[in-house]
Formats: structure tokens, C-alpha cells, sequence
């Protein structure tokens, strides 16, 4: 399990985090989901060890700063909302970068073949060798999530499998939206923990076992998406009342029936 215990983050005066109790198992897929502001990303940096927090990260029982860098990079892997790579590499060259705490001297063959299978997931086997800083903003998003999978492809020898996606859908289109939560729940199968900052609800709904509500640094709500992503809850933590549009409406319909 990956745990957050009590974290909270302060910048400046201004409190981004309030006393956060959250954790992932492996097998599962988590959503982070609240309005812009709430906390979701700055949790999700927190459980990576950012500085300046204050509460515990715990991975598998143990302080993640007990944890030795290499163990880690092997057994969680965290894809960024902004990924600033100009360097003119490729798309393979970059998804290699995520084999590197695997490599001791020089790649070797089943490295060059998971980076294969990675690109291939996520559909961009076509990109591979192209430069990475002439790709739109949906490709760059696919590959960065390439070297994520490639970096906890396979399963480390002490420990469990942690992936951590902030907002991975935010620039893709419908069809690798969907390709991209498929591919966390495949992983998810395979005992790998997955958590995800989400803002789509549909989405949350459909691909989350659970669902932490964020809402002003402070946990509003956790549970199965169906039982916490009420009308009610969105209304308070969104401001936002679906029964004035019919799109929405039909939706919680659906669900209700």
C-alpha cells in the first residue's frame, strides 16, 4: 500500500493541504477529483516526497525516505501534468530515459523490446522515431506515458508496483482518453497500484475502483465513485448544479436506473 498520512503543504500563507489521509493498494485504480485548486496535484507530489511537506509517506509499511532512490525509481513511477523535455531526442530515446534505473552500462535487448511493447500500448509505435519536440501535445502526452510503463513494465523483485498519473488525459482525444484509463486498469490487473488525478467524472466513474473528493486541501469524501459522486457532492464541491443540464442529467439517470 502507498499512504499519505495526515500530509499537509503549506506555500507562503496560503494552506494547499490540510491534515490528507489517502493510500492506493496495488490492484486497484484511485481517482484524486475536485475543482481547480483543491489539492489533487499537490497531493499526488506530496506522496512523490516533495520537499516542504509536512505528515509521513509510507510505501509497503515503510518511510519512503527509508526507501534507497534506485528501489524506488524501479517500483514507482510518476507521470507529471507538464513534461519540458527540448532536447531533440526521440520518441524511443525518450521512453528509454524510463529503463534507465533498470540499465547497469549499456541497454540491453529486453530493454529495446519493453520500450517497443510501451510505444505499442500506447499507440504511438508510429512516433518512435520521430523528434520528440516536433510531436503536438497529445503525442508528447502518449509517450511520456510510454516511459512511465516502460520504467515498472516488469515486476520488481522486493516490493510492489506503483504508478501515479497526474491529469493523463488532459491533452488527448476521446478515443486515447479512454485507451489511456484502459491501460491503467490493465496494469491495475496486474497488482500494479494506480492512482490518477482526474477531472472528468464520467471518467472517474467508469474506470475507478475509488474515489478521494478534494475540496479546499481537505479530504470532502472517499469511496466508490457511484457512492460519493452524488448530485449533492458535486453541487457542493464543484458549485456546479447538473439538474440545469440535460447532458448531465442523463447521465446520473443512467446510473440511477
Amino acid at each position: 500500500m502507498f499512504e499519505a498520512r495526515n500530509v499537509s503543504v503549506e506555500r507562503g500563507r496560503r494552506t494547499i493541504l490540510n491534515g490528507v489521509t489517502a493510500s492506493f493498494s496495488p490492484g486497484e485504480v484511485v481517482g484524486l477529483i475536485g475543482p481547480n485548486g483543491a489539492g489533487k496535484s499537490t497531493l499526488l507530489k506530496a506522496m512523490c516526497g516533495e520537499a516542504g511537506m509536512q505528515g509521513s509517506i509510507i510505501v509497503d509499511g515503510r518511510d519512503v525516505k527509508t526507501v534507497k532512490p534506485a528501489e524506488l525509481a524501479r517500483r514507482r513511477a510518476v507521470l507529471s501534468q507538464h513534461s519540458e523535455l527540448n532536447f531533440p531526442l526521440t520518441a524511443f530515446e525518450v521512453v528509454m530515459l524510463g529503463r534507465n534505473p533498470h540499465i547497469v552500462g549499456r541497454e540491453r535487448g529486453i530493454d529495446r523490446e519493453i520500450v517497443r511493447e510501451a510505444l505499442e500500448l500506447v499507440d504511438a509505435t508510429h512516433l518512435s522515431a520521430q523528434l520528440y519536440p516536433t510531436l503536438s501535445g497529445g503525442e508528447r502526452q502518449r509517450v511520456q506515458l510510454a516511459r512511465v510503463l516502460s520504467q515498472i513494465w516488469e515486476k520488481p523483485p522486493e516490493g510492489s508496483r506503483y504508478l501515479m498519473l497526474d491529469e493523463p488525459t488532459s491533452s488527448l482525444d476521446l478515443a486515447h482518453q479512454h485507451l489511456t484509463l484502459e491501460i491503467a486498469r490493465k496494469f491495475a490487473e496486474q497488482q500494479t497500484g494506480v492512482l490518477i488525478v482526474l477531472h472528468d467524472i464520467a471518467l472517474a466513474t467508469a474506470f475507478c475502483d475509488r474515489v478521494y473528493m478534494l475540496k479546499g486541501g481537505r479530504v470532502h469524501s472517499f469511496g466508490a465513485p457511484r457512492a460519493i459522486l452524488t448530485r449533492d457532492s458535486i453541487l457542493d464541491v464543484f458549485n456546479f448544479d447538473i439538474n440545469r443540464y440535460s447532458n448531465f442529467t442523463a447521465l446520473f439517470n443512467d446510473r440511477d436506473a
